[in-house]
């Protein structure tokens, strides 16, 4: 067997030169192709528009009335609830029929199935919803016309942002009405209570919750029991004394303020 010998670029000299013609004749014809074209593509121009998603959390009733610290950040659950309804088709329907799109693409008029399913198609391939590096939403459409374009990406942040809100409104009205609930049960149960009060200090003469009253009820007690043993060894009237300390002592002995209604309705006013 020969050995074979090393291959060597020298070789291609004499086939390029037997087909430099149509080599050079494809080069031109492809030029003139890539030229056609470019100048024939419309200009596609991107609106991007970049934003936060709200967090539902920042709104949360119970996290005000806690005094929890509020967090303005987004979380992955925020960021993937935006693209999933800046993606879905109510958006992209609202979208096509509020900038009239079906007339903008030529696909024909509304109800259509091959025009529905054209400019929906038109729709989702030049819109683009991604969160960067930031944890922000970046949502970009392109169109041939600037302002188009411009003005589909801020009314898709508009709506978006809306039905973001919406998604949790109900629930915060639900959140709302138990909390009023709440304030209704306990202004009630406040007021029954302050009656309750009102009318335990006045059934067992209780005005104050210091030490002020059972302190003046020691001191007359014991001034009208001194009073009282004086009388008995006859430095008083007797039946004098014995009302004062029956009236201080007893319920039924006349007096509004009285150790034994004071004793009994104590523990109830605290």
């Amino acid at each position: 067997m020969s050995a074979s010998s090393p291959f060597s670029l020298l070789r291609l000299g004499p086939i390029i030169n037997r087909w430099k013609y149509l080599v050079g004749a494809a080069l031109l014809l492809a030029l003139f192709i890539s030229v056609v074209v470019a100048l024939r593509l419309p200009n596609i121009y991107r609106s991007t528009a970049v934003f936060y998603p709200s967090n539902l959390q920042s709104a949360d009733p119970d996290r005000l009335v806690e005094g929890s610290k509020l967090e303005t950040s987004s979380k992955s659950e925020d960021l993937d609830r935006i693209i999933t309804i800046g993606t879905s088709q109510p958006v992209a329907e609202l979208m096509i029929k509020r900038f009239s799109l079906y007339q903008h693409y030529q696909a024909g008029a509304p109800g259509d199935d091959a025009a529905d399913n054209y400019v929906l198609h038109e729709f989702s391939s030049n819109l683009d919803i991604v969160h960067n590096d930031r944890d922000a939403i970046e949502l970009t459409f392109q169109d041939t016309d600037k302002k188009l374009a411009a003005r589909v990406a801020n009314a898709m942040v508009e709506v978006i942002d809306s039905l973001n809100q919406q998604l949790t409104l109900a629930n915060r009205r639900q959140v709302l009405q138990l909390y009023q609930q709440r304030f209704d049960y306990f202004k009630g149960t406040f007021e029954r209570s302050r009656r309750e009060l009102v009318a335990a200090r006045q059934r067992y003469g209780i005005f104050g919750l210091d030490d002020y009253q059972s302190r003046y009820l020691a001191q007359a007690v014991i001034s009208a029991e001194t009073a009282l043993r004086r009388a008995e060894s006859g430095e008083g009237n007797l039946g004098a004394a014995r009302r004062v300390v029956r009236g201080l002592t007893r319920a039924d002995g006349g007096n509004l303020i009285n150790l034994e209604n004071y004793t009994r309705g104590n523990d109830s006013i605290s």
